[in-house]
């Protein structure tokens, strides 16, 4: 294979820096007392996404700039006819998801990200995610002693700083993901170099049980299920099965653990509030005009009509969310979006077959995740935007540097022999 130097670029590292941000802003301010300076905040990152995509990576281009803008203008028009009104806050919602598909999706259409620029995506996501591990274990102890102790799981889930334990369980299922990425990038590095990789799935594992999050859970293991579905390797194929049944065993035969799983994770298969949420906020979406269900009664109207009527803002289930929020034509969009994605993904599986198995398995646990949850790709909120990050744009950018033959690429930096030696990832990542 031939090898080849890509030029320097840096929106991976914006891409991550613009989640720590988020996320180190949570940690430092209460949801009640961050107001105005929190909406400053996601618009100050997002003009620095905005100038890094235009000014930086790309050659600027009239055209697509144009068609954005004239494309807006009509979306404004458009809210405004929606929502009857001209709120600034509720604008940059509306505006957000369209920026960030146009800036990953159109202008970063071509956008690569090489081995190395996936390896420190990784590396940052699993100090992140372990720095709020620890911070939670530190700082809110109480919190794991009542997960552990509590005979329901409803109200005692690990949350560390965050106001719902969803999210935090989804940064938690993050992290697990890029451990294993990083550790078959580096399957042929010191076992030194690994270890920390193990620490943090050691730290990681046990915190997303205690989070309680059946959907998360879910989607992890659909990323299990795929990668053995998919991968060549028979031993990690074995390893998983083996695992898997002496999990089942253990639920099957031990009272305490069956007890566990049923009352606490599964929390007795029960919804709590979803299911009524879910009847009512569709009745509401049925019961509005032809244009409102094709383009949506508005999130406005939607978020009076949740708190009116559950005193939650959300439904708690991505897809009724968006329909509630964009109406038919926006779900549709969302389908096609997905399915696009997942067809060339598999593709990609001829190619590179690790690459192709994960990127599919993030993929599919971030359609999974979506159905009980807030979060949903392409919004606003950081755990939204963090799904979009790992199931969206990263899947998206490594297929393209697979497919343009730029993944496997020369550091061009002093480092570790293992890392400058490109021939030593082939074995571990193209299997």
């Amino acid at each position: 294979m031939n090898y080849v130097k890509q030029k320097s670029n840096r929106i991976y590292k914006v891409l991550l820096f613009y989640w720590i941000i988020l996320v180190i802003w949570q940690n430092l301010r209460h949801t009640v007392t961050r107001s105005g300076i929190d909406l400053a905040i996601k618009v100050g990152l997002i003009l620095w996404l905005l100038i890094e995509f235009l000014w930086v990576e790309h050659t600027f281009s009239k055209k697509p700039f144009i068609y954005f803008s004239t494309f807006l203008t009509f979306f404004l028009l458009v809210y405004v006819f929606i929502e009857r009104s001209f709120k600034f806050s509720t604008i940059l919602i509306y505006i957000y998801p369209l920026l960030l598909v146009f800036l990953t999706c159109v202008l970063g259409n071509s956008f690569t990200i090489n081995i190395h620029e996936l390896l420190y995506l990784c590396n940052g996501t699993v100090i992140t995610v372990a720095y709020i591990t620890i911070f939670g274990l530190i700082f809110h102890s109480d919190q794991f002693i009542k997960a552990l102790t509590a005979s329901t799981a409803y109200g005692n889930e690990l949350r560390s700083f965050f106001v719902n334990s969803h999210e935090y369980g989804l940064y938690l299922a993050g992290g697990v993901v890029c451990c294993l990425i990083a550790l078959k990038i580096k399957s042929r590095a010191k076992i030194r170099d690994k270890f920390y990789y193990w620490l943090a799935l050691l730290l990681f594992f046990p915190s997303l049980l205690l989070t309680y999050s059946r959907t998360t859970l879910l989607g992890i293991l659909c990323v299990f299920v795929v990668l053995v579905i998919f991968s060549k390797k028979n031993g990690i194929k074995r390893a998983l099965i083996i695992g898997g049944i002496i999990i089942a065993l253990l639920i099957i035969f031990i009272e305490p653990v069956r007890t566990f799983v049923f009352n606490n994770i599964l929390k007795e298969n029960k919804l709590g509030v979803r299911e009524d949420i879910y009847q009512m906020s569709f009745e509401y979406f049925k019961e509005g005009s032809v244009t409102e269900i094709l383009f949506g009664r508005g999130i406005e109207a939607s978020r009076a009509f949740s708190v009116e009527e559950t005193t939650h803002t959300s439904v708690h289930n991505a897809y009724l969310q968006i329909l509630l929020y964009y109406g038919i034509i926006g779900l549709l969009f969302l389908a096609v979006f997905y399915i696009v994605q997942i067809i060339e993904t598999i593709k990609l599986l001829k190619i590179n077959r690790f690459c192709g198995a994960m990127m599919l398995a993030v993929e599919i646990m971030g359609i999974v995740v979506m159905f009980t949850n807030t979060a949903y790709v392409f919004f606003s909120s950081t755990d939204s935007y963090f799904l979009t990050l790992v199931s969206i744009i990263v899947p998206k950018y490594v297929r393209n540097a697979i497919n343009d033959g730029v993944f496997y690429v020369e550091s061009g930096k002093e480092v570790e022999p293992y890392w400058y030696d490109i021939s030593a990832y082939q074995g571990g990542i193209t299997e």
